[in-house]
């Protein structure tokens, strides 16, 4: 792991795959890094699965596949922490890139104002 394309977020038609001696050595590898704008997991066995999911934070996610989660408008995509704040896609672009805020008018109802 002591290479220079581990230590940088990759952009580019790179996938590095990273050998383990099992499951439990893969999550703390996951966890000893930044958290990836994009985590797969490839496995057939239901609690292996269940487990990346519920313990790996990343932007993304895909199990059994890559890059895939990008695909469809209706799933958000973006990163958290180093990898990025925030998401886009479809409704969810509209959310991110839009500032939501209260305004009181004691003659009419409360409302909500949204500016983009």
């Amino acid at each position: 792991m002591d290479d220079i394309l581990m230590e940088e977020e990759l952009f580019g038609p790179i996938l590095p795959i990273v050998t383990v001696d099992n499951f439990d050595d893969a999550l703390e590898k996951v966890h000893s890094l930044e958290k990836p704008l994009a985590a797969y997991c490839f496995a057939h066995d239901k609690k292996i699965i269940n487990r990346w999911v519920t313990e790996v934070c990343s932007g993304g996610m895909c199990i059994n596949d890559t890059i895939m989660h990008i695909s469809p408008e209706t799933l958000p995509f973006g990163g958290v922490g180093e990898s990025g704040i925030g998401a886009y896609h479809g409704k969810t672009s509209f959310q991110t890139f839009s500032v939501i805020f209260a305004s009181l008018n004691f003659l009419q109802h409360f409302s909500s104002i949204t500016k983009v």
